[in-house]
């Protein structure tokens, strides 16, 4: 649902306010809800269950879509 989505998207732009990413930990216990939806979002953009705008939302805010890549990459 659209409103659920958009309460974890601000959750989100909380979350990089604060730590400045958006590499939310499985296991992040201040918000667990959270972890699990950026979570499912990974999984849902690989088996193309996003929308091009919901996808484009995450990009514009640096949403990094392969955090185990990237931290080999560092």
């Amino acid at each position: 649902n659209q409103t659920a989505w958009d309460d974890r998207f601000k959750e989100l732009m909380e979350f990089k306010k604060k730590y400045g990413h958006c590499n939310v930990k499985q296991k992040y216990k201040e918000n667990p809800r959270l972890a699990r939806w950026t979570h499912q979002l990974r999984t849902a953009l690989n088996k193309n269950k996003l929308e091009p705008d919901q996808i484009n939302k995450l990009d514009a805010i640096g949403f990094d879509w392969s955090p185990d890549r990237t931290a080999w990459n560092i």
